[in-house]
């Protein structure tokens, strides 16, 4: 039975925040994106059998893992050993296909790079959430704070965002509730979340995924803030079993933009928004 596979996707999955196979499998677009049911992938996590070698892709995209990175390494090692039928069949083809010196070295620095997102990343309870995700002045104050160990003042704070004073001090109390800022004596405010490269947990995540309040805060910021500093599509045919590695590729360079991040002065910074989308149109 192949049981190396399923037990490190299933630890996969948990790492990445989906608690339960159901939610995992339906937040990852279900049947229409898998390409099967939730039966199926519920006997794959049991370990009753292995998918396709081409869904490996994939799966990979949807856990949010980077497809050279030691996870996904990990989680193809796994399905290798399983497809054997042996751990001695499974070195010796691992010998044969050793990597050079210099792509070793290249992978330390990614596993570096890795462990410090790791170690910097914070996810964000339901209810903390719900209060950031409230009101727009509330989700900015929110970037703007976790993004600066410094403290800033009320006053410059609606100003930097374009908000009213009074909506951005009901906004201010909401997420002292919670934790995620703090009033400081001389009135001033912080967050203790500072320099943490902070996540939606998955649950809420979802929750809040249909009501298009991100959107509308991103929009009417970019609109009103924003300028656009680069643009760039692509029209590609691609393989089912390459759009998985590329869709992950993709993610990874998004969220490789965090190690980037600067969090106090005085050097010059600016804010940025950050976004990619891939559109599946239809079949060849």
């Amino acid at each position: 039975m192949p049981k190396a596979f399923s037990e490190v996707l299933r630890r996969l999955r948990q790492e990445a925040g989906f608690k339960t196979p159901h939610f995992f499998y339906a937040r990852s677009g279900g049947r229409k994106v898998l390409g099967f049911s939730y039966i199926t992938y519920w006997k794959i996590e049991r370990g009753l059998f292995l998918p396709k070698a081409e869904r490996l892709g994939l799966l990979i995209s949807r856990l949010g893992i980077a497809p050279l990175s030691s996870q996904a390494r990990e989680l193809a090692g796994a399905f290798l050993k399983d497809l054997l039928g042996s751990e001695e069949a499974y070195e010796w083809l691992l010998k044969t296909l050793e990597t050079n010196e210099r792509r070793q070295e290249a992978s330390v620095g990614e596993r570096a790079a890795q462990r410090l997102m790791h170690e910097e990343t914070c996810y964000l309870s339901v209810a903390q959430t719900e209060a950031i995700l409230r009101d727009y002045s509330g989700y900015w104050s929110f970037v703007v704070l976790c993004n600066d160990k410094g403290s800033w003042k009320a006053s410059d704070l609606a100003r930097k965002l374009g908000v009213g004073q009074a909506d951005l001090g009901r906004s201010l109390k909401r997420l002292s509730s919670h934790g995620i800022v703090k009033f400081l004596p001389d009135g001033s405010v912080r967050s203790p979340l500072a320099g943490k490269h902070c996540l939606f947990g998955p649950e809420a995540a979802l929750r809040w995924k249909g009501s298009g309040k991100t959107e509308h805060y991103h929009a009417r910021m970019i609109k009103e803030r924003g300028a656009l500093v680069s643009n760039k599509f692509a029209i590609p045919r691609v393989e089912e079993l390459e759009s998985g590695s590329y869709v992950a590729h993709l993610n990874k360079a998004v969220s490789d933009a965090h190690l980037y991040s600067v969090y106090e002065g005085p050097r010059r910074s600016a804010q940025y928004f950050v976004e990619a989308k891939v559109y599946r149109l239809f079949p060849f």
